[in-house]
């Protein structure tokens, strides 16, 4: 038999994306179950340099680069209108199009393929968090007729959707806006590549608090995981923040310091680590991972920190009940609630919430739930049954 063929539009590829699913979807397809993987974006100064999917595709051929005019044009339709090209080319021969969110562009991506493949699939990942869905059913309910339209037929001639999350899943499940999408709906979390695992035991972790993201972003809610910092008795814990720091943000690390000058050898800010072994290794040795956002649908960092065997104290974000199993290998804070998560963190330096109890069922946990092959797994299933169909 040969070889299915799947092509993911992604317009704006950057190398960071590789790491996450959209890289690690078509990578696994392409790895372990045999699949012509390809991602087609448009090359612009921040992906100018990378080449297929640089450090994780370990010689499977994977990508595609695609761009219809030069970056000095700067006309975005004109770019979309290459990428229908190069579908309008090739759809016969792509089994599978991959899409993520539904959008204006979707809809003439999918229609497009559609035509001329009638037999194609066409899978869409929603990539939906509170926010998100929020603001689609209010776009709906205020009877906003031409995004109504697109959307409906996008999702009409969608054959798989996806959902991150389990809450959403049953959201969606239920309908959606008036659309019934329960045959077509599968819950595809993101999960951690076992690929790249490394030995570790709890024995191995120190008393380590760690957040990752972008340090400093209105999402990110960073100035919250300093106002909590100050307010802890650390004992003998250390605190590290990691990921690329916005500049506008070290005004606020500089009066964080100033205020605090005791805190200068207990708070440490690492700064962006883009090596990923390098990046585990923080997650190995740390025993709590904290995230105070604002907003998230899925982050990444969730399936990493919890394949460590962290402990996940966490303001009620996208997954956030998924990956703290409703709160039974972690814990969940409102937005904003400053005083509740010091409560929780003082327990878990106090020992009053003993970590070392949680450590096996958090790592059981990640790996039962959380790992790309398992998940990519599901979507390969649902491809198949629809193909035999």
């Amino acid at each position: 038999m040969n070889k299915r063929r799947i092509a993911l539009v992604f317009e704006g590829l950057q190398e960071v994306h590789l790491h996450k699913d959209v890289g690690m979807i078509p990578y696994v397809l392409a790895r372990d179950f045999q699949y012509e993987s390809e991602i087609l974006f448009l090359k612009d100064k921040n992906n100018s340099g990378l080449e297929g999917l640089s450090s994780i595709v370990k010689n499977v051929p994977f990508a595609k680069r695609f761009c219809f005019l030069p970056d000095k044009f700067g006309f975005q339709i004109f770019k979309k209108i290459g990428l229908l090209y190069y579908l309008a080319v090739h759809a016969r021969k792509i089994d599978v199009l991959m899409l993520f969110h539904p959008s204006y562009d979707r809809y003439f991506f999918t229609r497009l393929y559609k035509l001329l493949n009638p037999k194609g699939l066409v899978y869409l990942k929603l990539d939906m968090g509170h926010r998100t869905l929020s603001y689609l059913e209010k776009l709906i309910a205020e009877n906003k007729m031409r995004f109504s339209y697109f959307f409906r037929r996008n999702i009409e001639l969608t054959d798989i959707i996806s959902i991150e999350t389990y809450d959403k899943y049953k959201i969606l499940s239920a309908g959606f806006v008036g659309i019934d999408i329960s045959t077509k709906l599968i819950h595809i979390p993101n999960g951690f590549d076992e690929s790249n695992k490394m030995d570790f035991d709890f024995e191995d972790k120190g008393n380590i608090i760690i957040t990752v993201g972008r340090i400093g972003t209105y999402e990110k809610n960073t100035e919250m995981f300093l106002s909590i910092v100050e307010k802890l008795n650390l004992r003998d814990w250390k605190i590290f923040l990691i990921g690329p720091i916005e500049p506008s943000f070290e005004i606020t690390l500089c009066e964080f310091y100033n205020r605090n000058s005791e805190l200068k050898d207990k708070v440490f800010v690492v700064g962006n680590i883009s090596d990923k072994e390098t990046l585990y290794e923080w997650y190995r040795k740390s025993k709590v991972f904290c995230l105070t956002s604002r907003y998230e649908a899925f982050p990444l960092v969730f399936p990493e920190a919890l394949y460590f065997g962290n402990y996940i104290v966490t303001t009620d974000v996208g997954a956030a009940n998924d990956i703290t199993k409703d709160q039974a290998l972690g814990k969940i804070c409102g937005i904003d609630d400053v005083a509740g998560m010091v409560s929780i963190l003082q327990s878990i330096i106090d020992e009053d919430i003993d970590l070392k109890s949680y450590y096996a069922k958090i790592t059981h946990h990640a790996k039962d739930q959380f790992i790309w092959n398992k998940i990519v797994n599901q979507l390969h299933g649902r491809l198949e049954q629809l193909y035999e169909n």
